[in-house]
């Protein structure tokens, strides 16, 4: 306790402290502290030790004991100036299931008491101990399947509490010998977790097989300077374009095409007069005057009541009077207040659920530290052992971290072989109007504070000025100084176990938005050069458009199987670059590009864009003075950076893959093998691809990574493998068992045991903070869980799903299970097939599969560019690939599929623009008065046959239709109406001579679909078809005008043409007349259908719900949940279940005395609830009013489907809901249900 070390510590948690009893009292090693506050539990044990745990506080901290009812729990509330923080310590004795479930029984009720005592509207909670219980929630990915579960229940107090783990996973607390695991924990509510600054074994052992744990959390309330917040929500949009146009209308900067003014002359202009008007007609946000949103003045005056009565009775008993009535009134206003708060925390936070606007909003609640900038930043240490002071020093620190210098000597590359410049014309409005609308409106803006919102408004008062000015920036090769600078926001790297250093620390660059639309209109037209001229190797998969990093790990498996097919091993070495974007040499970068083909005018432009770079960096709220940056290399927020890292790093991966090795990138991750018969015969020529890897890094300026650089021998048989290190830079790497590669971790013998872990880890945290956003409604709750929980768990399951079996499945089926409770509230015991088709949740073999039949498709479509369009899968009874499992699986036309490049035309065209009318009767109006030549398209699906059909008529000279053309496309598996009416439009163009000059040509669809894919040409299905109709019409556009427009049939008589011969061509025997290869979309739709079909019925659990609904698993659920709120759903799920807060089966888990129903006429089930019980007779009227011939019969009344029903069954919604509200009035299935006496109900019923 003397120990210099421990002076700054401000709390010491012990677990099975040194103790015993002498004389009635408790003592312990040592007795006491001068400097500290020593707190024991209230309770003592029999035996050796008589305590479990114990706390010492320094002294000059304001505590108080929490007393809880066990000698093994230590609680105490810290009164801090910000906050209180409830803190416990914990032992949990081991192997004891009940003990547990005890220890988080009392937890609860301490915390629920601390909560009481607390009259401040802040009260964190930290807890700390030996729980003794393994999980890979905190155990890492080394923890035995068959250990999963036993702390389900601790799991779900974290949950229930909001608490998380601060210590990294797999941290082991525990070591005795050569056994060590992770059983020390320390938990944390989601406010003090993000204050963390620390958590780490401590660098000092004191004797025991349980390593001390330091915890460091900053509390310190961090300086905040409040800057005036635009409503931009709510700005004069109009006003502000017409002060726009007024002040730049005397500033000419270009007459007949020659620009007066230079490019930082005209930004300067532009930003002034734009930030200008914003500001001055802009409505300034008023700051709530509380700090929850939920607080009101009432609760003020109730706090002021509750201290009132609280401080008198304190005086009371401190002069050693003890008054009965004022502790009564304390109390009294203690439960009044607290009460209050509780009311008006679950009001605000319904009617926030309530706005639809706010779901994505409470989506980010899941996420911890989702606000940029909300980690606050300790004390750094820099390299020499000092601490800095101040936010300067921060600032300096972070930057020279995020920034480092160039190695002092650089080799020279040489001669190059320099390759034609790729054309590209002069920037078009249509492409850089698309990039100002394509950015994300509120993303947040840069250091000029505009979000893309605001230019997108302010367009049309500024879009020709922007025009001249992105022109003239890449005519003269100059980019205006502010989209040079960056805004740095500091964001902690997950897992760190210490955030004093640096490089804990990850850079978030944030852009002038005007800025990064030019820079991402330079983006598109270098990635269409590389597409389409092959300007980058094609085994690079990052930052290019139909490629994934799902497709490289295939390529390299199916590589690594192959290998092993030929009795063959596969070794693998991975690099990671420092700094990557940051640490890019621009004198490199600028010949890599020139040696490419880009042109000479782009190069000078990207070398102004790398060039005289400068940031400013956030720390805890207040932004640093501007500083420049003398190595700045690419800047992490810009859409430019990754295409142009590509270039940088592409001698290092042009390496060609054939069966004796390769090689793969994605973006600044570069992996290589080889293979050969063993790992020792590869080892020659693995250490060949390390040391042209230093080559390419002398000469390129970068540095990889030592501690990420991997080596791997991939073979299933021990005899083949090899411990021998490879050589990096005279380091020694040793050959390890398993790594990640782009995410997914990847074991010698592609088992996944260690990936499927850590999803299912991921998974579970996700599902817990689901689960916490209570009042959510079914629909949002599942949509959530679709969008936020199942992508962390299914990331690449095409890789793995194939070994996701048994126990492995198990632990991602506890993601589904408290997915399936957040949907519906049902009970944690209900199964979890049953809670999954109560949720209407896909299971998660029908997400996978799905999944993989998507995957398996896109493959299919890939263009030869694409290495794993040249794989060849054939199956084999051998080392079963993914791939090949797949192909066995997921057949598709015997015509093959159709081929879809990353782009359909090229981003300088301008796009064919539709005339969306919003109703019917304007489309219909609009298509009549059109005079022109009037092209109706229309497609029919029937008889499992899809058709085209076009009609044409001249309007303008009032002749009749004068071509009806019929096409039968193909069978309806191998495509859709969508399909059909692209080709219907193409057909219908090209019926039009290329001779006609003068005419407005107008082109009608009923299908907004096909309408929009051709307006938007994006990688969609039908690309091949889009292009015939931009040939067609830019032919005709020459001489003509060319107009597309919806218009629905039935009411327009060019279009019922068209749809009749639509549906001609799909009559019983018509036969394709062209052999077109199957649409993606289709097949994608079929095969996901099939697997829809696959769906297990539930068997061997939910015997009460498969007796009241034999349609489940099946849609209708979704039907009925969704009609329901968060509590009606949790209502109706017990019901369903069978699992509820009725006597039944209450007595059935030993949580009531008696099953019988208070009426004490019968056992209280959810039949005799409903219909029987004579205590709720009044009640149960309005909804035995819904039948006459099905009252008694519980699948009628909860929405299932009864052995007797025939097949157009369909659930009584109106019944479900009267079932529900009957329910609810009773009371009975509330959590804080009680069991009212007969003489009550009828009171009651009097009443």
């Amino acid at each position: 306790m003397n120990d210099t070390d421990l002076e700054d510590f401000g709390v010491i948690a012990l677990s099975e402290p040194c103790s015993f009893v002498r004389e009635g009292k408790v003592l312990t090693a040592p007795l006491g502290h001068p400097h500290w506050t020593k707190m024991i539990p209230t309770e003592t044990r029999e035996g050796r030790r008589v305590i479990g745990s114990m706390l010492w506080i320094r002294k000059g901290i304001e505590s108080e004991p929490v007393p809880v009812p066990s000698p093994d729990i230590t609680a105490a509330l810290l009164h801090l100036p910000d906050r209180s923080v409830f803190i416990a310590s914990v032992y949990v004795v081991p192997a004891n299931p009940q003990a547990l479930a005890e220890t988080i029984q009392l937890l609860r009720q301490s915390v629920d008491t601390a909560r009481r005592r607390v009259t401040r509207e802040r009260m964190d909670i930290l807890l700390t101990g030996d729980f003794n219980q393994h999980d890979q929630l905190w155990g890492g990915d080394d923890i035995s399947p068959a250990r999963q579960g036993e702390a389900d229940g601790l799991v779900d107090f974290m949950n229930d509490s909001a608490l998380r783990s601060l210590l990294p996973r797999g941290t082991k607390t525990w070591q005795n010998g050569k056994h060590e695991s992770t059983i020390d924990l320390v938990l944390a509510s989601e406010e003090l977790a993000a204050a963390l600054v620390r958590c780490r074994i401590y660098g000092t052992e004191h004797g025991s097989d349980h390593h001390a744990i330091e915890t460091t959390i900053n509390v310190d309330m961090p300086e905040h300077i409040v800057q005036p917040r635009l409503l931009l929500k709510n700005a004069p949009w109009k006003e502000i374009c017409a002060k726009i146009t007024s002040t730049l209308q005397p500033l000419a900067v270009n007459i007949y095409g020659h620009v007066l003014v230079d490019v930082q002359t005209q930004a300067d202009q532009l930003m002034s007069a734009v930030l200008a008007a914003v500001h001055a007609l802009t409505p300034v946000a008023k700051p709530s005057p509380y700090a929850k949103r939920w607080w009101t003045h009432d609760l003020t005056k109730l706090r002021q009541i509750y201290t009132r009565w609280r401080n008198r009775a304190r005086s009371y008993r401190r002069a050693g009077t003890y008054s009965e009535q004022l502790e009564k009134q304390t109390r009294i206003a203690s439960k009044e207040y607290h009460d209050a708060v509780r009311q008006q925390q679950r009001r605000h936070w319904e009617e926030f659920l309530d706005d639809t606007n706010n779901i994505w909003q409470a989506a980010k609640y899941m996420k911890a530290d989702t606000s940029l900038g909300s980690s606050q930043i300790p004390p750094l240490t820099r390299r020499d052992g000092s601490i800095t002071s101040g936010k300067g020093e921060q600032a300096t620190e972070l930057l020279s971290t995020f920034f480092p210098p160039l190695p002092p000597v650089i080799e020279d590359e040489g001669q190059r072989k320099q390759r034609r410049p790729v054309h590209m014309p002069p920037l078009t409005m249509d492409e850089v109007e698309r990039s100002v609308f394509a950015a994300q409106s509120w993303k947040a803006a840069g250091e000029d504070g505009l979000p893309a919102v605001a230019w997108k408004r302010v367009w049309p008062a500024v879009k020709e000025r922007v025009l001249t000015l992105f022109r003239t920036s890449l005519r003269e090769g100059i980019l205006p100084a502010q989209w040079k600078t960056a805004k740095i926001i500091p964001l902690k790297k997950p897992n760190k176990s210490d955030y004093t250093a640096a490089k804990a620390w990850r850079p978030i660059s944030l852009l002038a938005t005007l800025g990064k639309a030019l820079e991402a209109v330079v983006a598109e037209r270098i990635s269409h050069a590389v597409e389409t001229a092959g300007l980058l190797p094609t085994n690079h998969f990052g930052a290019r458009k139909r490629r994934s990093a799902v497709q490289a790990i295939l390529l390299l498996q199916e590589h690594i199987y192959k290998a092993w097919r030929n009795r063959r091993v596969l070794s693998l070495i991975s690099f990671d670059v420092k700094g990557a974007y940051n640490g890019v040499c621009k004198e490199r970068l600028l010949q890599r590009l020139q040696a490419r083909g880009i042109p000479a005018t782009l190069v000078k432009w990207i070398d102004s864009f790398c060039s005289d770079r400068s940031a400013t960096i956030v720390v805890n709220g207040q932004a640093s003075e501007r500083q420049a940056l003398q190595q700045a290399g690419l800047p992490q927020g810009s859409p430019l950076s990754p295409v142009l890292f590509l270039f940088f790093n592409a001698d290092l991966v042009q390496r060609k893959i054939d069966s004796n090795g390769g090689a793969i990138a994605f973006v600044d991750d570069y992996t290589a093998w080889v293979t050969g018969p063993s790992a020792e015969a590869n080892q020659g020529r693995i250490q060949a691809v390390v040391d042209q890897a230093i080559e390419w890094e002398q000469r390129s300026g970068a540095t990889f990574e030592g501690d990420k650089t991997a080596f791997i021998h991939f073979t299933r048989i021990p005899c083949r493998s090899s411990v021998r290190p490879v050589l990096v830079k005279g380091q020694e790497v040793e050959p390890v068992t398993s790594t990640k590669i782009l995410g997914v971790v990847v074991d010698s013998e592609l088992r996944f045991q260690q990936h499927i872990a850590r999803a299912a880890t991921a998974g579970l945290t996700a599902a817990m903070a689901l689960k916490r956003l209570r009042g959510l409604s079914p629909s949002t709750a599942r949509r959530l869980f679709e969008t936020m929980v199942a992508p962390v768990v299914d990331y690449a399951s095409p890789v793995w799903m194939y070994k996701c079996k048994g126990r492995l499945a198990a632990a991602v089926n506890r993601v589904q299970r408290i997915g399936a409770q957040a949907v519906t509230g049902c009970f944690r015991t209900v199964a979890r097939e049953v809670a999954e088709a109560e949720a209407s949740m896909r299971t998660v073999q029908q997400r996978h599969a799905a999944k993989a039949a998507s995957t398996w498709v896109d493959i299919l479509s890939l263009p030869t560019t694409n290495p794993l369009s040249k794989l060849r899968v054939i199956p084999t009874r051998r080392f079963r690939s993914p791939l090949q499992q797949m192909s066995t699986t997921y057949k598709v036309s015997t015509r093959g599929m159709e081929s879809i490049a990353p782009y359909t035309v090229a981003p300088w065209h301008r796009r064919l623009a539709a005339d969306a009318k919003e109703t019917t009767e304007e489309a219909v109006n609009a298509a009549k008065q059109s005079a022109g030549i009037c092209v109706a398209t229309s497609s029919s699906a029937r008889n499992n046959i899809v058709g085209a059909g076009v009609a044409i008529q001249d309007t303008e000279r009032g002749e009749p239709p004068s071509t009806v053309v019929s096409t039968t496309v193909s069978a309806r598996t191998e495509h859709n109406p969508y399909t059909a009416a692209l080709i219907a439009l193409a057909e219908g163009l090209a019926q039009i001579p290329l001779s006609t000059v003068s005419r407005n040509i107008y082109l009608f669809s009923d299908n907004r679909a096909a309408l929009q894919a051709v307006c938007r040409p994006r990688q969609q299905s039908g690309q091949e078809t889009i292009q015939q109709i931009y040939k067609s019409a830019w032919a005709l556009q020459g001489h003509n005008t060319v107009r597309l427009a919806w218009c629905p049939t039935p009411e327009f008589e060019l279009g019922q043409k068209a749809k009749e011969a639509a549906k001609a061509a799909t009559e019983p025997g018509q036969i394709p007349q062209s052999t077109r290869p199957a649409a993606r979309s289709t097949a994608i739709s079929h095969l996901k259908a099939e697997t829809r079909k696959r769906r297990q019925p539930i068997e061997g659990v939910g015997k009460h719900i498969r007796r009241i609904d034999t349609a489940i698993p099946g849609p209708h659920t979704r039907m009925v949940y969704d009609r329901l709120g968060s509590k009606q759903a949790s209502v109706l799920a017990q019901l369903r279940t069978g699992m509820s807060r009725l006597n039944g089966y209450l007595h059935r888990i030993g949580a009531a005395e008696s099953d019988l129903c208070a009426c004490t006429q019968a056992t209280e089930t959810v039949e005799h609830f409903l219909f029987r019980c004579r205590l709720w007779d009044d009640l149960r009227l309005q909804m035995l009013q819904h039948t006459d011939t099905m009252r008694g019969n519980l699948s009628f009344f909860l929405g299932g489907k009864a052995a007797s029903d025939n097949e157009k069954w369909k659930p009584a919604i109106d019944a479900v809901l009267a079932t529900i509200q009957f329910a609810m009035a009773t009371g009975r299935l509330e959590s804080s249900s009680y069991q009212p006496s007969p003489s009550q109900v009828t009171a009651n019923r009097d009443t």
